[in-house]
């Protein structure tokens, strides 16, 4: 059989802004690419919607753009679903037939029925949870097996006690839509609870949506595929290196082939470090970028996001770094998404100061005001720093990391000299 594999389209993403109808237009053109492609059945790893609850209007979209798959070439594939409960029902669908999983957008409780089992219900696919849909064609089985989305925490618990399994004489596919460790930079398990070695063997293909940016890994001998999403809501490093699009999966070859949405914006995504910089210096580096990447015309305006980080030459806030004499002359060739992250560099130094002071549990108390105050003398900070309020927070220990994002964003500065440049 061929499968469709396409993920994380966030129908209702941006409402209201600019980029409203991205969602909505990158998800028309690539179902009508896969009506052309002619597939046997659609696997869908979750996130339809952006939010648990579309709104009318959403919905609206929603069945329009389903309309597309159900004036589809029938494939004759038979479709049962088995639950968890071993019951089964046979899905009664027109056109192309749609298994999916919600996604961690679309999570409620189990008391509350999702989007994805309302679509269920109107026959427009199969909702898996802890469940498998088995596809029948010409004497070929093709089961799907789908743990939809939850929060990160109980998710590793949850595929445990899923345990699929592997169904015998069928080509299997896993789907999940969950963070994975080895794809993300931090180990917080409120983050990623599922690493690789959790992954349950004997799968032909796995499927795992969520993340956002398109990648095809080598596992126990067979493949775990990241379709990616369809449309730009975070503007990661990552989904700038490849275009938006589908799959087409054959499951005799077992071969993947990616298809691209034909009309999308380009991401642009920069991270510039510097050290000791003035603001001018930072302005004339991000308008070289600027200039390099904006001089040829777009058909569709590009996004375009910077990420700014270092430390600033004495005398400068991260308030002095001005966003709009960067973006001067450019704000009709590309929409915007930035975010500073300066600190001085004495500053960077006497925060560093802090956090080894922490880890030798030297009393905070004891070590003085006095203390605090001669070393700021040193900085740019002077006087300026509300120095009891640093100590009521570094009464408790746990407030430490806090104190210091507080110090980097300016928050602890005298209020009235909080906007003046230091001299």
């Amino acid at each position: 059989m061929r499968l469709a594999i396409i993920s994380d389209t966030h129908l209702g993403f941006a409402r209201g802004t600019s980029r409203e109808g991205d969602a909505f237009f990158n998800f028309k053109q690539a179902l009508e690419g896969i009506v052309k492609q002619e597939p046997d059945a659609i696997i869908f790893p979750g996130d339809l919607f952006d939010h648990k609850i579309p709104n009318q209007e959403v919905w609206h979209e929603c069945f329009e753009l389903f309309g597309l798959l159900q004036a589809g070439k029938n494939p004759g594939v038979k479709v049962t679903h088995f639950s968890r409960n071993n019951g089964s029902k046979s899905f009664s669908y027109h056109g192309i037939p749609v298994i999916g999983i919600a996604g961690t957008h679309e999570y409620r409780s189990k008391d509350l029925k999702n989007a994805l089992q309302v679509l269920e219900t109107g026959n427009f696919l199969v909702c898996l949870h802890a469940s498998h849909a088995l596809l029948e064609k010409n004497g070929e089985k093709v089961a799907i097996h789908g743990m939809s989305g939850i929060p990160e925490k109980r998710a590793l618990e949850a595929l445990r006690m899923y345990n699929p399994q592997p169904l015998n004489e069928a080509h299997n596919l896993l789907v999940l839509h969950q963070s994975i460790k080895e794809f993300l930079p931090s180990k917080d398990d409120m983050v990623a609870t599922i690493g690789l070695s959790n992954l349950p063997n004997g799968f032909d293909l796995l499927v795992n949506g969520h993340l956002h940016w398109t990648s095809i890994t080598p596992w126990e001998g067979k493949k775990l595929l990241i379709p990616g999403s369809t449309v730009f809501t975070q503007m990661k490093r990552l989904e700038g290196e490849k275009q938006k699009g589908w799959y087409i999966y054959d499951t005799q070859t077992m071969q993947l082939e990616m298809h691209f949405i034909p009309k999308q914006r380009k991401l642009y995504y920069h991270c510039l470090k510097f050290k000791n910089a003035t603001p001018k210096q930072i302005v004339k580096k991000c308008r070289e970028h600027l200039e390099k990447d904006l001089q040829t015309t777009h058909e569709l305006l590009p996004l375009y996001r910077l990420k700014l980080k270092g430390t600033l030459a004495n005398g400068y806030t991260q308030a002095d770094v001005d966003f709009s004499k960067i973006m001067d002359g450019f704000s009709d060739k590309a929409l915007f998404s930035t975010m500073k992250k300066f600190q001085t560099g004495e500053f960077s130094f006497r925060l560093d100061e802090l956090r080894a002071l922490h880890r030798s549990n030297v009393s905070l108390s004891a070590m003085g005001i006095d203390l605090l105050e001669k070393n700021l003398a040193q900085t740019p900070l002077g006087n300026r720093l509300d120095v009891k309020r640093v100590f009521e927070l570094l009464e408790n220990k746990e407030n430490v990391e806090k104190t210091i994002q507080l110090l980097q964003n300016g928050e602890l500065i005298q209020p009235e000299t909080k906007k003046k440049p230091f001299c």
